[in-house]
């Protein structure tokens, strides 16, 4: 046994915190249920499958021995087929073997972290679950069990894989890493997990039959194209396929409503198991914490994406990963507690970005406010050891340049990059959001929206002194309840038209029917209608205060004229982002899959008809003289390639050409973020210009 360091266990905590509830046991019950229906189901249908082949078999063998012709024969081959194709519809998926994908894992031994299996050993026998198969580790914020499956493995016993992200361990101390890995391994100690198992399995029966069906497509319509015969068979195939899958997409709705049901039981109390090993406090602040570490995560890696065409790498994510979370902890006034940014339930509601609540049926996980506020019942604490998380894991920062060059992987660049260290990540980090910040007197009142429109050839409203009148403290909050209000509106959008099935929503801590949907939406609407006044008026103000100014100094046609460049950059970019919305719909199906050959050659000459505006607004773009300030030379070579290349993007004889389509895709992304980008370059100019007529 090796030394290791292991929080506390808590003491006399109670056998029934970790009991199943009434309701976890009802769910248990409905699922099984579900899964029993399916069974049936399912077997009715083999039989049917089974049955239709001998049918069709024996008729088409009859048909060619009692009426013997080239017309009978080819007839009888019809039948023959159209039996066996149902059938083996059916069954197919009896073959397939489903592996979870751990391209983006590294597999550790015992030999390697003597510690870390240790611990997980210890831990394991507390809870009384099964030490996992083995243990992996990958660059996300999270833990998660995973296994290989199929379709006797739902018969058979399957031991079950643990993923630790690093990203995960580098936003954690000891205690609460503890509490996070107890709770995975609640889930091992579950009886009902093999329940999980089923469903899985049932789900991956049922996608396979409803969407893993190129190669059997591919083989209908070689058999379809044979014959005239044939493709009227295939054709009685096809229709008999799509019934088969409409009953199976109601299975699919009924066994999923029902374990999105027990998996939030199944969390409450793998949650309740973790709070009897690890301590709930430290498991809701592991919980409120994961948030941050995520999106501070995904941050990190758009400024990596965006520095590799400069021919960036870093050397190591994991201390940049920190400095970002540092960051964010800055501009939310979040405490840092041993560098971590610490947050309570009252924090954590503050960086909602919504007013209405919507408890998802489809979802697998209940929300983060639930989960704290079940296990605060439970009211089981720890002292916290305070030890980074890393404490466990042997030779950290060698794992963690291994995890960063697995992170590049798939990335290309030019020529052999250049490494930088955590030195010059906070240079060019900070570097960039001083970039992207607009002047502080403004307080922050024009990040993330454009500028209300203004007539300079009206008169503009004067009834300021100074900017400190006019941006109040109130109203700087007006543009993120804008946001809100405007996310909120969506959501409920949605609802109204059924994109959601959901029954009843809260909205400010209420409970509303779906029927009050209504009300709740005229409400916020009329809320948008007035701060969007707000707002604009201030934007008035402001400019009427610094054009007042500008006209003393007899400079105010340039800042008109700084004003309409803005205006006319953004414009352009909402179009472009119109047309990029539009031209990515067009060609989404092609990555999909699971097309026709005419659905393909239609989306081929879409993107030819919809691709030759978008190229000639381009080939401007590439004309102006800035151009090399917002995009660097190897991303306007690309963007040059697309713009004189006559691409075909599918034929029949070839399918699709990847390298194509990659171009395509890439060149739009690269124009849509360009023409945001110089948006936003003429509204710094401009803010930026009036800064001192503000003062």
């Amino acid at each position: 046994m090796h030394d290791f360091p292991y929080p506390v266990t808590p003491a006399n905590v109670d056998e029934k915190v970790t009991q199943p509830s009434p309701e976890f046991k009802r769910e248990v019950m409905k699922v099984l249920t579900s899964i029993v229906l399916f069974i049936v189901v399912y077997f009715l249908l083999m039989a049917g499958a089974f049955g239709l082949a001998v049918l069709t078999g024996y008729g088409g063998i009859m048909l060619v021995v009692s009426h013997p012709s080239l017309i009978t024969l080819m007839l009888g081959l019809g039948l023959v087929g159209l039996g066996i194709m149902v059938l083996f519809f059916v069954i197919k998926f009896l073959f397939k073997q489903i592996k979870a994908d751990r391209s983006h894992l590294v597999e550790i031994k015992l030999k390697d972290q003597p510690e870390l299996f240790s611990f997980i050993e210890k831990l394991t026998n507390e809870i009384g679950a099964p030490f996992p198969k083995k243990i992996y580790l990958s660059a996300d914020v999270n833990a998660s069990v995973f296994y290989d499956s199929g379709f006797w493995s739902m018969f058979l016993p399957v031991r079950k894989n643990l993923q630790i992200g690093l990203g995960l361990v580098n936003a954690m101390n000891m205690s609460e890493l503890k509490a996070v890995l107890a709770h995975e391994f609640g889930h091992f100690s579950q009886r009902s997990m093999k329940l999980g198992s089923y469903v899985y399995n049932v789900n991956q029966v049922i996608h396979n039959m409803l969407y893993d069906n190129e190669g059997y497509g591919q083989a209908l319509e070689k058999w379809g194209n044979l014959s005239g015969y044939f493709a009227f068979f295939t054709n009685l195939t096809v229709g008999i396929v799509k019934g088969i899958q409409s009953i199976l997409r109601t299975m699919y709705r009924i066994i999923n409503k029902n374990y999105m049901s027990l998996s939030r039981q199944m969390e409450f109390h793998a949650d309740a198991v973790a709070a009897s090993a690890a301590g709930g406090n430290h498991l809701i602040t592991a919980l409120l914490r994961l948030n941050v570490a995520a999106s501070s995560h995904e941050r990190l890696l758009e400024s990596y994406a965006a520095w590799m065409g400069e021919n960036l790498k870093a050397e190591n994510m994991y201390p940049h990963h920190s400095e970002v979370m540092k960051h964010f902890a800055t501009e939310f006034e979040i405490p840092l507690v041993n560098n971590l940014p610490q947050l309570d339930e009252k924090t954590f509601r503050k960086l909602s970005t919504s007013r209405v609540v919507i408890k998802d049926q489809w979802a697998s996980h209940p929300s983060t406010e639930d989960r704290a506020e079940h296990l605060q019942q439970l009211n089981i604490r720890t002292e916290a050891m305070n030890l980074p998380a890393w404490s466990i894991l042997r030779e950290p920062e060698k794992l963690q340049k291994q995890m960063t060059d697995l992170v590049y992987a798939s990335a290309t660049f030019s020529k052999t990059p250049e490494v930088f260290n955590e030195s010059t990540f906070r240079d060019r980090f900070y570097g960039d959001i001083d970039r992207y910040r607009f002047d502080a007197i403004y307080k922050g009142f024009y990040d993330y929206r454009p500028i209300t429109t203004i007539n300079f050839d009206k008169p503009l409203i004067r009834d300021a002194g100074s900017l400190s009148e006019i941006v109040t403290e109130e109203l700087l909050q007006s543009p993120q309840k804008l946001a809100i209000l405007n996310n909120d509106l969506q959501t409920l959008e949605a609802v109204r038209m059924n994109a959601a099935e959901v029954n009843t929503f809260e909205f400010e801590g209420k409970r509303y029917a779906k029927e009050e949907i209504g009300t709740v939406i005229d409400q916020l609407q009329s809320e948008r209608t007035m701060l969007e006044g707000e707002v604009a008026y201030a934007d008035s103000r402001i400019a009427a205060l610094a054009y007042a100014r500008a006209q003393a100094q007899g400079v105010e046609e340039e800042m008109k004229l700084k004003y309409i460049t803005w205006a006319i950059c953004e414009k352009e970019a909402k179009e472009s982002a119109d047309r990029y919305m539009d031209i990515m719909t067009i060609v989404r199906p092609a990555y999909e899959g699971q097309i026709t050959v005419e659905i393909a050659l239609d989306i081929d000459n879409k993107l030819k008809l919809n691709e030759k505006p978008i190229k000639e607004l381009m080939r401007k773009f590439l004309d102006e003289t800035n151009v090399d300030t917002i995009i660097t030379a190897d991303v306007k070579r690309k963007l040059s390639t697309y713009v004189n290349e006559k691409l075909n993007y599918f034929t029949v004889q070839r399918g699709f050409d990847n390298d194509a389509l990659t171009l395509f895709t890439e060149a739009m992304n690269i124009f849509y973020q360009a023409a945001a980008q110089l948006s936003f370059q003429a509204k710094k100019t401009f803010l930026d210009w009036q800064v001192p007529f503000l003062k």
